[in-house]
């Protein structure tokens, strides 16, 4: 990544240490530029945190310790759907037996829907459109 990019960009300092941590990298050009939403969770307290929990392993059928990372949005080029995809092939090929699932939540592009098609066996990558039913 430090070869391809002027500029390498975390929401925390936390989130960048750790990706260098597992990458094994050191980011030559790190800023830090907080993200998101800044307005209170529906989630109020950590029973709260981990009903929804149960709730997403219930509804993707995934073992009650299941890890997950997750993207949210229209899924377009744009926004790094290949890259998701490739990185998710990348670790399950790796590290096949553990219980870290990938979940692209949001619509995806009409063009991007033959590369969501090609992963459709991996059970460790879900797609899931909205609204959720």
């Amino acid at each position: 990544m430090n070869n391809f990019c002027t500029t390498n960009v975390f929401a925390t300092r936390n989130i960048r240490d750790q990706s260098a941590t597992v990458a094994g990298l050191s980011w030559n050009r790190a800023v830090i530029r907080p993200q998101g939403s800044y307005k209170p969770s529906g989630i109020r307290d950590i029973r709260e945190k981990e009903i929804a929990r149960q709730h997403i392993c219930t509804y993707l059928s995934v073992p009650s310790n299941t890890k997950f990372i997750l993207s949210v949005g229209f899924g377009d080029y744009r926004k790094g759907v290949d890259a998701f995809v490739e990185t998710a092939k990348s670790f399950i090929l790796t590290y096949p037996e553990d219980h870290l699932h990938f979940v692209w939540l949001g619509d995806i592009a009409p063009d991007m829907q033959n590369l969501v098609t090609s992963v459709q066996e991996l059970k460790h990558i879900h797609f899931i459109p909205l609204p959720i039913s």
